[in-house]
């Protein structure tokens, strides 16, 4: 039975994504950051900071997948703290792939970067350049870069997901819909004012179902190819 660790799996995505693959006939090895372990069903503590802790939970579980989700995945948080977005998105995921390279068996890695890296705008191509606008979109591919290192240097066969913008349930209020939709419930409980406050109104997204995300991630698990890119979109 193939094993499937899955880090952050306590996040928005991870939580979905350990539903739909729990449908397949995978083992699944939900990891969880220590402070966030959600009290509804079981987890496997996982820093990815804490390079020791990485190196036992792979060590422990041998998976055959790892599927790294574990990431600072707000731009508004990386202008924020950009030192823990850099150190949690790069040095995070070298820890991850450090660790899988030390298995004695072949992993295949799947990336979930972000389309940020294009920077945003409308009329975005698979053949767009990258456009690095945010600390999160250079944090994103400089662990792009990390995978594709390891894979040339230790033979992990990386798959690079970049997934366009997403809601649903469970997204927090660091994302733009949810913060709506706070704000409109406040204000109809009359908290606030009649006034709702976000950053740059004048951009433009596309949003996607978090649950057509996670059937695109069963598919990079299942059909994939290693050192390739997918783009996750619908437009």
């Amino acid at each position: 039975m193939k094993i499937v660790l899955i880090t952050g799996s306590e996040g928005f995505v991870g939580s979905h994504l350990v539903d739909a693959l729990q449908e397949d006939l995978f083992k699944i090895v939900p990891t969880c950051f220590p402070p966030l372990m959600p009290k509804n069903r079981t987890c496997i503590p996982l820093d990815i900071l804490s390079r020791k802790m990485t190196m036992e939970v792979m060590k422990d579980h041998e998976p055959d997948t790892i599927v790294h989700l574990a990431a600072i995945s707000s731009v508004s948080k990386s202008f924020r703290d950009p030192l823990l977005t850099y150190n949690t998105n790069v040095l995070g995921t070298a820890h991850v792939l450090e660790a899988a390279r030390h298995l004695k068996k072949k992993i295949q890695f799947i990336y979930i970067s972000s389309c940020e890296v294009y920077g945003g705008g409308s009329d975005i191509k698979e053949s767009a350049d990258l456009r690095l606008v945010n600390s999160y979109a250079v944090s994103k591919r400089a662990a792009e870069l990390v995978c594709t290192d390891y894979a040339m240097g230790y033979g992990i066969d990386c798959v690079i997901v970049r997934p366009f913008t997403h809601t649903g349930h469970g997204q927090s209020v660091d994302f733009v819909l949810p913060t709506i939709a706070a704000q409109v419930v406040e204000i109809e409980k009359k908290k606030k004012p009649p006034l709702i406050e976000l950053g740059n109104v004048e951009a433009t997204r596309e949003f996607m179902d978090v649950r057509d995300i996670v059937q695109a991630y069963r598919l990079a698990v299942a059909k994939c190819e290693a050192g390739t890119i997918y783009n996750v979109s619908s437009g």
